[in-house]
C-alpha cells in the first residue's frame, strides 16, 4: 500500500480521513438551506443620500451626511439582528 503526501493511501476511500474532513464532506453533501440572507446595504446608502439632501436643504450637508450614516447604520444593525434570529 502506497502512502501519499496527504496522509491517505491509494485505496483508502474514507478510511484515514480526519474527523474534520468527514464533517466537511457531510456538510457538503447535506441539502442546502433555502434561507437567503437579508441585505441591508441599501438602507445605509438611502440614509446617506436622504441625509445629504435634507442637510443641504437646511444648509448643513456635512451634518446631514453624518446623520444619514448614523440612521443607516442603525437600520443595517436592525436588519442584521432580525436576519440573525431567522
Amino acid at each position: 500500500m502506497l502512502m501519499l503526501a496527504s496522509g491517505f493511501t491509494e485505496n483508502s476511500g474514507c478510511a484515514g480521513k480526519s474527523a474534520r474532513d468527514l464533517s466537511w464532506s457531510a456538510r457538503m453533501t447535506s441539502p442546502p438551506t433555502n434561507r437567503a440572507p437579508m441585505a441591508g446595504g441599501v438602507l445605509l446608502a438611502l440614509g446617506i443620500i436622504v441625509g445629504v439632501i435634507g442637510g443641504s436643504l437646511l444648509g448643513q450637508p456635512s451634518i446631514g451626511f453624518l446623520v444619514g450614516v448614523a440612521v443607516g447604520l442603525v437600520a443595517v444593525g436592525a436588519v442584521w439582528l432580525i436576519d440573525r434570529r431567522r
